[in-house]
């Protein structure tokens, strides 16, 4: 009976050691429960330039994958000395406010046929997730849309911790009522028996 015991408990402390956590562990993984945030359908795109550098603060909305009902406007700052950033990214967004007080830089549909005579536009491209930038006839680049990973929020993962503790304890004691109940089975039928 000892050996059978102790057998047992080392089989148990195994399963115990595989087992645990595993519900709590994915909810604090960071690509667990993530989602992409991606530009919405039309963007609404608004490109603003600095007067004082050659940086452009871009403008546009952008709804979760799973929902396209529900829109937030970002905006962010974009350089244009490097190359052009691949997706999927995030960039640093800033309060929409920055936009007061810079020039507006006109945004087109489709190039048209005399161009623009204005220094800078944009012209939508990619079903308006992606936009070309030009001075005058000159093109200057393509951009796109972000479109990134966005993780599950602090506090919504605090406030699941304790369920995921509760459903990887219910799961342990699981493990160990099945382990154990063979040893105490003809105890417990005693007494329901008497």
């Amino acid at each position: 009976m000892k050996k059978a015991w102790w057998q047992c408990a080392l089989l148990m402390a195994a399963l115990l050691g595989l087992s645990s956590g595993c519900a709590t562990h994915a909810l604090w993984q960071e690509s667990k429960f993530a989602r992409f945030q991606e530009p919405a359908t039309p963007a609404n795109l608004r490109v603003y330039q600095s007067p004082k550098s050659s940086n452009l603060l871009v403008e546009y909305d952008e709804s979760p994958e799973d929902n396209k009902d529900v829109r937030h406007r970002r905006a962010y700052w974009l350089e244009q000395k490097g190359e052009p950033a691949s997706n999927p990214r995030m960039p640093h967004f800033v309060s929409l406010s920055q936009s007061h007080g810079l020039a507006e830089v006109p945004v087109y549909e489709e190039l048209t046929d005399p161009l623009p005579d204005v220094p800078l536009y944009v012209v939508l491209s990619g079903k308006g997730q992606e936009f070309k930038l030009y001075a005058r006839e000159n093109f200057l680049a393509e951009y796109e849309l972000p479109v990134y990973h966005k993780p599950l929020d602090r506090t919504a993962q605090v406030f699941l911790t304790p369920v995921t503790a509760l459903a990887d304890a219910t799961v342990i004691g699981g493990v160990v009522a099945v382990m154990v109940a063979p040893y105490y089975w003809e105890s417990l039928n005693c007494l329901v028996h008497k």
